[in-house]
């Protein structure tokens, strides 16, 4: 009877594991900035932007022009925040590169990567598709994506596999924010 009762407690919560909605986490946010020279650079854009909300820690290479962040867990991708940031403190921001976690999701005639509890969307494009249709303002809603990469995303749509993606994150008025896809991964 013991073993009855233990394994119904199993069964019922790997069922209620398996259908809790997976949650993206942002892991890295890699910020491409001009004009980083000297250490008190560096200081001023670190007071510009350890105080937006979600930031966990911060970190400058001056000679990369890079600054790498990490956000606390299920914390927003706050774009116009970093951009904004950057400015004050008398940088140019050069591009955006993200490396998160979550679920992929059917947009349009594409995909998009889910991201947090508060569901934003990054419309997926392969990194060789941006400068073709992205770029030339043409709806976001045909996406391209090559055959083999859509096949993917379908899977992991369909079997609700979560999955890591590292890209460039593009933006342009009047349209959703894209990722640049450059690695993608089934994660489990």
């Amino acid at each position: 009877m013991n073993r009855i009762v233990w394994l119904t407690l199993i069964v019922s919560l790997v069922s209620v594991m398996s259908a809790a909605p997976l949650y993206a986490e942002i892991e890295e946010v890699i910020l491409g900035v001009d004009g980083l020279a000297c250490p008190f650079c560096a200081y001023g854009l670190e007071k510009k932007m350890t105080p937006i909300k979600g930031m966990k820690s911060y970190d400058v290479d001056m000679g990369e022009g890079k600054v790498y962040l990490e956000l606390k867990e299920n914390a927003k991708l706050d774009l116009e925040a970093f951009r904004k940031a950057v400015k004050e403190a008398g940088f140019t921001l050069r591009d955006v590169y993200v490396r998160a976690k979550g679920t992929i999701e059917k947009s349009g005639g594409g995909y998009a990567l889910v991201l947090g509890p508060n569901q934003e969307r990054l419309l997926l494009f392969d990194k060789e598709a941006m400068g073709k249709e992205y770029h030339q303002g043409n709806n976001p809603e045909n996406l391209v994506l090559s055959k083999e990469r859509a096949g993917q995303l379908e899977e992991y749509e369909r079997n609700k596999k979560e999955v890591r993606i590292e890209g460039s994150v593009h933006e342009h008025q009047g349209l959703p924010a894209g990722l640049a896809v450059e690695k993608l991964e089934a994660l489990g």
